[in-house]
């Protein structure tokens, strides 16, 4: 097991949903939250958040599913595919109800739009590969720490994609222009869960 993972291990996940939301509001990254719940997606502008249920009875990452690998599937099938794709954090919750700091999204907010300008992208959720060498410095501890991650997921350039650009308003939030390993740390934590399930069904 890696240093510094937030793996989803044995059903069993812990997650700030007021830090998860704040991130996806941030950076108007497109979010689905894994609940015991099937709700409509909230479009906000853009982008979207929503809540799927992850299995037939809800409870997959409680570790408590009863749920076999086909059930799994089959509730995956259902959720759009185009809505599964674009998104950029996945996330298990069991309550919706949260505070977030408002100023500190909007303080955000202002600094992606001044920061993307003169690009097409205007917040950091639809930053295309093609801006991240610009956009999303890293250090080298990070860089490595995204390598490393690659090899252990065995994930797609497109699921480090959602990694990065994450990873990129974690950084906003704490207003650094670098972004450091503990970023890249945390922002696979929203991914991973996704990882997760992919791994079950393949």
């Amino acid at each position: 097991m890696m240093e510094g993972f937030f793996i989803i291990q044995k059903g069993k996940a812990m997650y700030s949903l007021k830090r998860v939301l704040e991130i996806a509001l941030s950076g108007k990254h497109n979010c689905i939250f894994f609940g015991s719940v099937d709700l409509m997606p909230i479009t906000i502008e853009k982008f979207f958040i929503a809540c799927c249920l992850p299995c037939k009875c809800g409870r997959f990452f409680r570790g408590a599913c009863t749920c076999s690998d086909l059930d799994i599937q089959y509730t995956l099938a259902n959720i759009p595919s185009r809505q599964l794709n674009l998104s950029d954090m996945y996330v298990p919750i069991n309550d919706l109800r949260q505070d977030v700091d408002c100023e500190r999204i909007n303080a955000v907010h202002r600094m992606q739009e001044r920061r993307y300008r003169n690009n097409k992208s205007k917040y950091n959720g639809n930053l295309s590969r093609n801006g991240f060498e610009k956009y999303c410095r890293m250090d080298f501890e990070a860089q490595e720490f995204l390598k490393d991650a690659q090899k252990f997921f065995k994930c797609s350039m497109t699921d480090m994609d959602k990694v990065v650009r994450v990873a990129r308003t974690i950084a906003d939030l704490e207003f650094r222009e670098t972004i450091s390993r503990f970023d890249v740390a945390e922002a696979l934590g929203y991914v991973s869960c996704y990882l997760h399930l992919k791994r079950r069904i393949v």
